[in-house]
């Protein structure tokens, strides 16, 4: 018999730390795609939290949509 509770919720990501090995910007460029970067993977995070928020809270019409 097996317990079926449903997805579990995104756990947190662990923080990576950027590297940049070769490079042919300046230290300011890097230092600004190393910010953008972090900001798109935190708003990827944010979305699939929400995905799976929404799914959990209404699994009925996200499962009837998925297929279309």
């Amino acid at each position: 018999m097996s317990d079926k509770q449903g997805p579990e919720a995104p756990g947190p990501r662990e923080k990576l730390e950027a590297q940049i090995k070769s490079a042919d910007m300046t230290d300011d460029l890097q230092q600004e795609s190393i910010e953008a970067t972090n900001e798109a993977d935190e708003a990827a995070a944010q979305e699939a939290m929400a995905k799976f928020t929404i799914e959990k809270v209404l699994p009925s019409r996200s499962s009837a949509t998925r297929n279309h």
